[in-house]
């Protein structure tokens, strides 16, 4: 090793791994930036409507969550979020915070680890915590994912700080313990977790050349190992899990077909769908593009110049490819749960919650192009202009999402406020919705748990039903009165037998485009003025009370 290499290794080993003040200041903003619209986002998405109650007397039921899937720290996030009587800002403070607090953990953790520049942590961590195959992030039972991971984020820096630290503070291990403990309420989290601290352990030894005391030091971390353990078994102990969720959660191997197909789904969803939704954006409206390609440029820029940490050129191929062996492997890794239980992301928007931790191995295989582009100095100048156009494509798929679940909400609320002129009380127990914007716009159809919310949003708390008939079965009626019936079930107030009724859901003339619409939105707030009348001038709502056609009534034995 020459002399210039051993300085450059010992100027990395020595240099404190904190996130420089203007490097928290510049992420904090464009985070800012990318997730303004969750600010303006008041809308509720599927489990959402079954969980907070939006209004004084409305039917919001927890208790599932404790005493049918098992999830106490989650059911104490949302019971504390019905206390307030305001759910929505609660859910919307606590995804707001778990951004910026999981972002600039990740980040000091990835400095920790001393494998990545300040440029390159920089970039990863504005990937990860901007990521569009996560389409949901304004999805309010949702913030209790986002502030988890932002909890895992917290736990794992502090962890790497005390194996890093000469004196650690005492109160660093067991902070570290709790805030870990807590975000394995998403039991996503947990293959997560050991992913970050094999990473501590194993990776920044090597970065330090010190690998065998990375092998000596994992009996020190016993607690830590054990922690997922302990988790696991308490809440199988404490908190069983009803039939109906045991079922679903119930770990399978699959065979090679099926985690083929498995592999394919995360993949496509992941990495294609969100190029195609940012080329559709891009197809509605070129301004939202190039907004983004700024911001990106901006971030990419500053990051660059802001950058005090560059990694010697000291394993040529090898620092070259790691990244891209461990962004595959963390794909890997972090799909075989889902695989397990049989559960993928299907195209449907809601089903891209699977996909939160999903931004890291994307961003690490982003990392390994740039770094082979930067590797030539011809190509060097290419490697800025790959990394601007990496987040330009996020960006603007996030953003779409964003538009389409502002538009979706603002659906809703016309449906609401249709229902209330029709009647000033519900006339039927069970509604069949014709939602015919399916057939003229690209929008995604409202499932049982909308519909019964809106219902119940329009009207009172007793037992009501609703669903888009397009898109259940004839059995679906049978089906919503065994669910009821269920132990553990989050539709235990439904009424699947009684009057009916149809709902006819007309669009008005024209029919504005997911951007169009949550630009009109965005402009009523800013003027404050009444987005009421907005939603007036959506659709027509048509309410007739009569016999649901095409569905089955109840056996002859109920």
């Amino acid at each position: 090793m020459t002399d210039t290499s051993s300085h450059l290794d010992r100027r990395l080993v020595d240099q404190k791994p904190v996130v420089p003040g203007w490097d928290a200041i510049l992420l904090l903003c464009a985070l800012a930036i990318a997730h303004a619209p969750i600010f303006f986002n008041d809308g509720l998405i599927a489990d959402d409507w079954l969980i907070f109650g939006i209004k004084p007397g409305y039917p919001a039921q927890t208790d599932f969550l404790l005493h049918g899937a098992g999830h106490p720290i989650l059911y104490i996030y949302c019971t504390l979020a019905n206390l307030t009587n305001h759910p929505i800002a609660f859910m919307k403070v606590m995804a707001i915070t778990g951004i910026a607090v999981g972002a600039i953990n990740f980040r000091i953790f990835l400095g920790r680890l001393r494998v990545f520049s300040d440029c390159e942590a920089q970039f990863l961590t504005y990937l990860v915590w901007t990521y569009a195959g996560f389409q949901v992030w304004t999805a309010k039972v949702l913030a209790t994912y986002i502030f988890s991971f932002a909890l895992l984020c917290l736990g794992l820096n502090l962890f790497a700080a005390i194996t890093t630290s000469k004196n650690p503070q005492r109160w660093w291990r067991p902070f570290s313990l709790v805030a870990l403990l807590c975000s394995f309420s998403v039991n996503s989290m947990m293959v997560a977790y050991f992913i970050g601290l094999l990473a501590v352990l194993l990776a920044r030894p090597i970065a330090d050349r010190d690998r065998l005391s990375s092998l000596l030091s994992l009996s020190r971390w016993a607690d830590f190992f054990a922690l997922p353990f302990v988790y696991w078994f308490s809440t199988k102990l404490l908190f069983p899990r009803s039939e109906l969720y045991s079922e679903y959660y119930r770990a399978r191997i699959p065979d090679l077909s099926t985690a083929l197909a498995g592999l394919g789904q995360f993949a496509r969803e992941g990495a294609y769908t969100p190029l195609a939704q940012a080329t559709r954006l891009m197809g509605e409206n070129r301004r939202v593009f190039v907004f983004a390609a700024l911001v990106g440029f901006i971030f990419v820029a500053l990051s660059s110049l802001s950058e005090r940490t560059r990694l010697p050129r000291r394993d040529g191929p090898i620092s070259l490819a790691w990244p891209m062996v461990a962004g595959l492997a963390t794909f890997a890794v972090l799909m075989l749960p889902y695989i397990s239980i049989a559960a993928a992301p299907t195209g449907h928007f809601y089903e891209s919650r699977h996909l939160l931790l999903f931004g890291i191995p994307l961003g690490l295989l982003t990392i390994s192009a740039l770094r082979i582009l930067r590797s030539s100095p011809r190509a060097a100048p290419l490697a800025l202009m790959a990394a601007v156009f990496a987040l330009t494509v996020n960006l603007s798929s996030l953003w779409g999402s964003y538009f389409h679940q502002q538009a979706r909400s603002l659906r809703q609320n016309a449906l609401i406020y249709g229902l209330q002129r029709a009647d000033h009380e519900p006339p039927a127990a069970v509604f069949a919705l014709t939602d015919h914007f399916l057939e003229r716009s690209a929008q995604t159809g409202f499932g049982v748990s909308e519909v019964t919310g809106i219902l119940h949003a329009a009207w009172d708390d007793r037992p009501l039903l609703g669903f888009v008939r397009r898109n259940e079965s004839p059995t679906i009626l049978r089906d919503m009165d065994k669910l009821s019936r269920t132990p553990g079930s989050a539709f235990s107030n439904v009424a699947a037998w009684g009057p009916q009724a149809n709902i006819e859901f007309v669009p008005k003339e024209p029919i504005l485009t997911n951007y169009q619409l949550s630009m009109q939105y965005y402009r009523c707030v800013f003027l404050f003025c009444d987005a009421g009348k907005l939603a007036d001038t959506l659709a027509e709502t048509r309410l007739e009370v009569g016999p649901i056609p095409g569905v089955l009534g109840p056996k002859p034995d109920q």
